[in-house]
């Protein structure tokens, strides 16, 4: 845990930052929730403000402010997504991250193909590639692995293996549709965290 300033409030607040699991990158956390709370996350984009437990930290139900979530992306580079990050570490099966350049989640309004650096669905992965990418009003931003393989992105070959119904596959978020061969939504105590950072080096 790590205190960032909140020039709103003036005052010093707890966030979790991860300086290690990846080489050149520094990470907050702005977002995690457990399958069983998805409900809850499920229509909230990053873009509406809701914050939960912003001032006692837990896996299992969180976000922050929109504002505080706005003066971190100021100063950042990256956004990525894991799995079970609070009992797993860093994995990069079930994994995001891409350019806030390309995906900026603070404010992007958005239901189709994106670019990543790299993204791994049940085992199935691409760098440099594009692949679906979806957060509107009234979704929690989201990959639908499903979809993305139908719309000509370049990841396609996470359709094997998909859950087709109801809705297509959901996977780092929404979850209507869930396959519990995602580490994300593996069971109830499946945890998925979206986290926005700087690339130093």
């Amino acid at each position: 845990m790590y205190l960032l300033f909140d020039p709103a409030s003036t005052s010093l607040y707890q966030v979790f930052c991860d300086f290690t699991s990846e080489n050149g990158f520094i990470w907050t956390v702005i977002d995690s929730f457990s399958l069983a709370n998805k409900n809850e996350f499920a229509d909230k984009a990053f873009y509406k403000d809701y914050p939960v437990n912003q001032e006692a930290f837990t896996w299992k139900r969180y976000r922050l402010s929109r504002s505080r979530i706005n003066v971190i992306a100021n100063h950042s580079t990256h956004v990525r997504a894991t799995c079970n990050f609070n009992t797993d570490g860093l994995q990069y099966i079930d994994y995001l991250r891409a350019k806030l350049s390309d995906i900026d989640v603070t404010s992007l309004n958005f239901d189709g193909c994106k670019s990543y650096e790299y993204i791994n669905i049940r085992g199935y992965d691409c760098s440099n590639c594009t692949a679906q990418f979806t957060q509107v009003d009234r979704w929690h931003a989201h990959v639908d692995s499903y979809h993305g393989s139908r719309i000509g992105c370049q990841l396609t070959s996470p359709l094997a293996g998909a859950v087709i119904s109801p809705g297509g596959e959901d996977n780092f978020g929404f979850y209507q549709t869930i396959n519990p061969a995602h580490r994300c939504s593996s069971s109830n105590n499946s945890t998925t965290q979206w986290w926005i950072g700087e690339q130093y080096s």
